[in-house]
Formats: structure tokens, sequence, C-alpha cells
């Protein structure tokens, strides 16, 4: 009998990075905005959190991971084109990669 593992998909449009000297979290959260009715129109609505994932590793995994997604964004950006961003966030992107060693 084949010993098969369940994958479970968990989709996530915010997340945090915490490290510390033993190990880097990743908070993948999937945030919702609330239900609203048609007639309600208020200024201070916050955000719903549907569900929290929390990801640790060791700091040598977390930087093969980041070596792993950079691959997959060059990649993907140079068959299907550049994904855009705010310009400060290019400029943060491109100052982290470079003193990345």
């Amino acid at each position: 009998m084949e010993n098969q593992l369940e994958k479970k998909f968990f989709y996530s449009n915010s997340s945090k990075v915490m490290a510390s000297p033993y190990d880097v979290t990743i908070q993948f959260e999937r945030v919702t905005a609330p239900q609203l009715s048609v007639n309600i129109v208020e200024s201070n609505i916050q955000p719903e959190m549907a569900e929290i994932l929390e990801l640790s590793m060791s700091p040598s995994h977390a930087k093969a991971v980041l070596i792993g997604l950079c691959s997959t964004i060059a990649s993907y950006e140079n068959t299907i084109g550049k994904i855009a961003m705010p310009e400060d966030k290019e400029a943060e992107l491109a100052q982290l990669l470079s003193v990345i060693k």
C-alpha cells in the first residue's frame, strides 16, 4: 500500500516575517473584507482575519526558499511579463537583493 501525504492548499493575501538567531517564521494570513449591507457606508471598516498559517524554518532553509522564489519569479517575468509593484517596493527589493550574500 502506498503512503500518500495529504496536501493542503492555503491562499494568502497578507504575511508577516519574523526572525531569531535560530529560525525564520512566516505568518501567512488570509484577510477578508467584512460583509456589508449596500445601505451601510462606514469609513473605519477593519478587515477580518479568515485564517492564519504559521511556517517556521531554519535561516539556511529560508535562504534556500528565497533562491527558489527569486528563480520562479524571474522565470515568470521572462515568460509572462513584469509583476507590477509600487516604486518604493521595487527600490526596497533591489536594495535587499543587492546585500544578500
